[in-house]
């Protein structure tokens, strides 16, 4: 089954994606909608999930990629409304 992280993500209302690189301690803002594919978010993440957990009801919405050794918490932003 494939994921759809990058539709549901979108489709739920966010616009960003928010994380810290691992070796150089970076905050990184990454724009959903400049993203085309799942393929396209999977790389910049660099992850290869087996499983992702989402909690968009907490009051900074995070959602938590697993893969086969390590987990990777990512911050996810709604877009601004007018």
């Amino acid at each position: 089954m494939a994921l759809k992280l990058l539709h549901t993500l979108k489709s739920d209302g966010y616009s960003k994606v928010t994380f810290d690189t691992e070796n150089e301690g970076k905050r990184v803002f990454l724009q959903l909608d400049e993203l085309v594919s799942e393929e396209q978010l999977l790389n910049i993440l660099k992850v290869n999930p087996k499983r992702v957990e989402y909690f968009p009801l907490e009051e900074k919405p995070y959602m938590i990629v697993h893969e086969s050794d390590i987990c990777t918490r990512f911050y996810i932003d709604p877009k601004k409304s007018n």
